[in-house]
Formats: structure tokens, C-alpha cells, sequence
């Protein structure tokens, strides 16, 4: 499994695990998403025999509200379509002798004839963008994300926390015991 998405380690062999760690976050901050991701192959088209042989095969990444950092949409036949998508990947690098510090990435998503990627990293002086892999999805016509959404979904990738109206009922009923409390 590759490193550079926090929390991967949900994906692997534990799917109820997974699936329990996301739709916590769904239900905490409104929704979440899913991507599946593939590992990177150099764009080539890899046969199903390959694909065993290597043991290269597709996963799920969590993807919290709070990593998704921007989206373009576009209207194809009637229907939404994702053409950008970007996401924060954080992690921990080595700093130092024995140190670490946190890193931010962007996974730039995209759909422009072919479905790829950019991973892209900020310089440390704030005005480089560093492309640090490049790839392709072969045999995708569309951005592999699917949205995890909950009752307070108010448009893609936007929505209120579904228990917020219970939060705001418990504050005032908290309250109103305060006051009679005193």
C-alpha cells in the first residue's frame, strides 16, 4: 500500500473498519469520498495476466471533507461530471537525524481527454509549484471519486453536518437547565 494518504492503513484488510472510519467522518462533517486509486503504471495498458502477476490491483483511499480542497464540474448529455478535482494528502517526512515534519500535497484530479493526475508540492518559498509524479488512469472516461453523502447534502461536495439541528437542541435545552439551575 502506498504512503502517501493518511489513514490508508483503514483500506486495507478491514472493510467494515474502513467503511465504520468514513462514515464517521461522513456524519461528523456532512459528507466524505471515497477514490479509488490505482498504482502507477507509466500510462501503460497492463493485461489482466500482468495485473495478477505483478499483484497490481485498484484500492480505496478515505477522503475527508476537510482534504478536498476545490472541484470543477461540467454538464455532459444532461448530466454532473467531475473535470478537476483537487485534494490535500499529509504526511510525515523525515527531518533532520531523527526528527519528522509534516508535509502537504495536492493530487490535482483531472479529466481533459485522458483521466490523470499531478501530485504537486509547494516549495519551501512559497512560490514554486514542484510536480512531483505525473500519471495517468488508463481505461477511465471519468474521475474515480464517489461521494459519500449524508441527509445534510446541499449540492456536490457541499453540506451541513446532519446532526447539527440535535447540536443546536442540546445547547438550548443546556441552557435552559443552566438558567433554572441558577
Amino acid at each position: 500500500q502506498p504512503g502517501h494518504w493518511e489513514n490508508i492503513d483503514n483500506a486495507g484488510t478491514h472493510g467494515d473498519v474502513f467503511l465504520r472510519d468514513l462514515m464517521q467522518d461522513a456524519m461528523t462533517a456532512g459528507h466524505a469520498a471515497i477514490l479509488v486509486d490505482y498504482p502507477n503504471t507509466g500510462g501503460q495498458l497492463l493485461t489482466l495476466g500482468d495485473e495478477q502477476t505483478r499483484k497490481i490491483r485498484p484500492y480505496w483511499v478515505p477522503i475527508k471533507k476537510d482534504n478536498i480542497v476545490s472541484w470543477r464540474t461540467t454538464i455532459e448529455d444532461g448530466r454532473l461530471v467531475l473535470t478537476q478535482l483537487v485534494l490535500r494528502e499529509c504526511s510525515y517526512v523525515p527531518d533532520g537525524k531523527f526528527g519528522e515534519k509534516q508535509q502537504e500535497r495536492y493530487r490535482v484530479l483531472y479529466r481533459d481527454g485522458v483521466v490523470g493526475y499531478d501530485l504537486l508540492e509547494i516549495a519551501e518559498d512559497k512560490k514554486t509549484v514542484i510536480v512531483i509524479e505525473q500519471g495517468v488512469y488508463a481505461n477511465q472516461v471519468e474521475i474515480p471519486v464517489a461521494e459519500v453523502t449524508t441527509s445534510g447534502k446541499k449540492s456536490l461536495f457541499v453540506s451541513d453536518p446532519p446532526l447539527v439541528d440535535l447540536a443546536h437542541l442540546n445547547v438550548g435545552h443546556y441552557q435552559g437547565w443552566s438558567d433554572y439551575a441558577n
